[in-house]
């Protein structure tokens, strides 16, 4: 299985100059390393989530997440040239709430990840002191914002008349976060004001020691567009409850 998976990360390296590969190749228990192989030339990685596990997985915080310090560990012993990880939480059960709780994993003690900030709606950014830019999002959320960015007023009022009116899909909350947003920011609004305190407070809270958090206008419109909430197994998801 693993050598399979090599040898496709190979072929995508030779074809677009960037590696895609599983999440879960890296929670293997022993991975013998491809010393000279191709795989020590790459720069660039893809990381995705395959979401095909047992029901009781699909709910868990550990299968849904990474352990960054072990991912790193290996990276550097495989990819001995890497200098950027884009990580998709698109597979994962809930993608929003798997890009936060990386995003909150970013802020262990070990402190190994800096300089972590959202960039853009359902996505951030990180350097390591492993040399590598760590990037991780909900690309469907992110995709959506962009198109929706280039869309008129009208246009956007129009495409969200057209959906339903109990439909609760991403696109209908992301049009209603974005227009949301544009209120806020021409006018200002002390229901979302009071909305970002509690959610950076929570989310802050989940960090102990106590740590701040640069969860800035990015990350909380992702939250309205995508709502958190905790995984099974998260010791602080009762904060959620």
């Amino acid at each position: 299985m693993l050598t399979c998976s090599i040898l496709i990360a190979i072929k995508v390296f030779y074809d677009q100059n960037v590696i895609s590969v599983d999440v879960e190749l890296f929670k293997l228990m022993y991975i013998k390393t491809p010393t000279g192989s191709d795989l020590s030339l790459t720069k660039r990685l893809l990381v995705t989530f395959n979401g095909s596990c047992s029901p009781r997985d699909r709910v868990s915080r550990a299968f849904n997440t990474i352990y960054l310090q072990d991912f790193f560990r290996r990276c550097e012993s495989t990819f001995t040239s890497l200098q950027s990880v884009v990580v998709h939480t698109d597979g994962t059960t809930w993608p929003s709430t798997s890009l936060f709780d990386i995003f909150l994993d970013c802020h262990t003690p070990q402190n190994f990840v800096t300089d972590v900030e959202f960039r853009s709606v359902g996505s951030f950014v990180a350097s390591t002191l492993y040399g590598i830019t760590l990037t991780v999002e909900f690309k469907e959320l992110v995709e959506l914002w962009q198109e929706i960015s280039t869309l008129s007023l009208h246009s956007r009022m129009r495409a969200l008349h057209g959906f339903g009116i109990i439909d609760d899909s991403l696109a209908t909350r992301t049009h209603q976060a974005f227009l949301t947003r544009m209120v806020y920011e021409n006018g200002g609004d002390d229901s979302t004001c009071k909305g970002m305190e509690i959610f950076r407070g929570i989310m802050a809270s989940r960090r102990f020691p106590l740590r701040e958090l640069n969860l800035n206008g990015h990350a909380w419109w992702t939250h309205v567009a995508s709502p958190y909430r905790a995984y099974l197994n998260d010791a602080w998801g009762m904060l959620w409850d």
